[in-house]
């Protein structure tokens, strides 16, 4: 069986101009809802509780971290979201979930 996960970016646009910027990701994944917010660098949620940053979860199935500038959450599964907090995001999945997202 294959894992159940989403990743949701919520994008706006920044003042006075026609870029965007990332205002959040949210990803849910082993019945975890980990939320990250470009208002709160350094921090994500997790179940709407606010955490720091290194964490670990479902048991060590799901890890967040810091990378740099960015935070990294990677599943037991090899499921990585790198997000910078401002408008970079990177998705990773394994090769055997190709063609089936």
């Amino acid at each position: 069986t294959l894992p159940a996960f989403s990743v949701v970016v919520t994008k706006k646009e920044k003042l006075n101009s026609k870029v965007f910027s990332i205002s959040s990701i949210t990803i849910h994944v082993n019945n975890v809802t980990v939320t990250a917010a470009q208002s709160e660098n350094g921090m994500v949620r997790v179940n709407n509780h606010r955490s720091r940053l290194p964490i670990s979860l479902s048991h060590g199935k799901l890890r967040i971290h810091q990378k740099g500038k960015s935070m990294l959450i990677q599943s037991n599964f090899k499921l990585k979201v790198l997000y910078n907090w401002d408008d970079h995001v990177v998705i990773k999945l394994p090769a055997a979930l190709s063609g089936k997202v």
